[in-house]
């Protein structure tokens, strides 16, 4: 994200000294030419403007809002969700790993009916 010359306005000389620990006078340079220089615009992106772009490629269009990481597609994601993932996948390992059982066991036991599949002659 490049920030244009009005991407400061709304953003205080008091939260920049907060994001970047630069003097007060400096910060109310910046605003008043409406310019940050080109290493600050990514903070300032990444800290007030949430676009995780800043700290990789792969990661542009994410953004951190309100305390929810939210995709490109607008889908949002809690801290909680994020760190139930491994288990979600162990759960889903778990499950076809249990499916592949169960027809195991109907193939030994001859129960097993295999689907015939209709070939089109042309």
């Amino acid at each position: 994200m490049d920030l244009g010359t009005d991407s400061l306005y709304g953003i205080g000389a008091e939260e920049l000294v907060a994001i970047t620990g630069a003097h007060l006078s400096t910060a109310r340079r910046w605003k008043r030419l409406r310019r940050l220089p080109r290493w600050l615009q990514r903070i300032v992106s990444l800290c007030i403007f949430g676009d995780l772009g800043q700290i990789h490629r792969s990661w542009s269009g994410w953004k951190l809002r309100d305390g929810y990481l939210v995709s490109p597609e607008g889908w949002r994601f809690t801290f909680g969700e994020i760190r139930a993932i491994p288990f979600m996948h162990a759960q889903i390992r778990t499950y076809q790993r249990l499916q592949r059982c169960v027809q195991q066991a109907d193939w030994i036991e001859e129960r097993f009916v295999e689907v015939r599949r209709r070939t089109d002659a042309a």
